[in-house]
């Protein structure tokens, strides 16, 4: 996504696409993962116990935690060994892979640092990790969830979800971050159209009458 312009200066852009989205309003089908998978939302006093348990730096999950985060995470039942972990947050969040902070819509929470074994994607944690992100948003008192991918992932994630019977999304906000050399700022934009229908489609397609 970068490239050296004549200067010799990294010139690079990066779009963030956000998605809310809400549940059905109906009971939803239950999606454990596979049965060598644990999954659970990790406690804070759990964590200070093993940090080493999830690869961030301490003082980010400590700061998590101070601000109402929650983990969630799968291991293996055999070794422990950790294959996915997601954060869930109602306050403003710092995001690397777009250089700066996110705040999620009023009464939603905000998923981000998803994060899945190679050897377990292709939607083996990812629904399971949904499932139990739309399941705690009632329990918190939220109305939907935020979350930002990249332009190629909102169409194939509004159609996991509406399989999965866990609700439908829509993008609402594309973040722009822009780097010239040394310099560095953010935009924002509206999503094309085509995702939003694309989106809209999908949510004809499988929304119950």
């Amino acid at each position: 996504m970068g490239d050296e312009d004549r200067v010799g200066g990294l010139r690079q852009t990066k779009r963030l696409y956000m998605y809310r989205g809400q549940g059905r309003g109906t009971s939803m089908p239950a999606h454990p993962p596979p049965p060598d998978v644990q999954m659970r939302w990790l406690a804070p006093a759990e964590w200070e116990a093993t940090p080493a348990l999830l690869p961030r730096p301490e003082p980010v999950v400590s700061r998590r935690f101070a601000d109402g985060g929650r983990c969630l995470v799968m291991q293996r039942r055999d070794n422990g060994e950790l294959v996915y972990h997601l954060w869930l947050s109602t306050a403003p969040t710092w995001l690397d892979w777009i250089g700066g902070v996110v705040a999620p819509l009023d009464g939603h929470g905000l998923v981000f640092d998803v994060w899945a074994h190679p050897d377990w994607r292709r939607g083996r944690l990812h629904i399971p990790g949904a499932a139990a992100v739309t399941r705690i948003l009632g329990e918190l008192g939220l109305r939907g969830m935020v979350a930002g991918v990249e332009e190629h992932e909102i169409v194939p994630f509004a159609r996991m979800y509406a399989r999965a019977g866990l609700g439908f999304m829509v993008p609402y906000e594309v973040i722009v971050w822009h780097r010239d050399g040394q310099r560095s700022w953010h935009d924002r934009a509206q999503p094309e159209t085509h995702l939003v229908e694309g989106c809209a489609d999908i949510r004809r397609r499988y929304e119950e009458p």
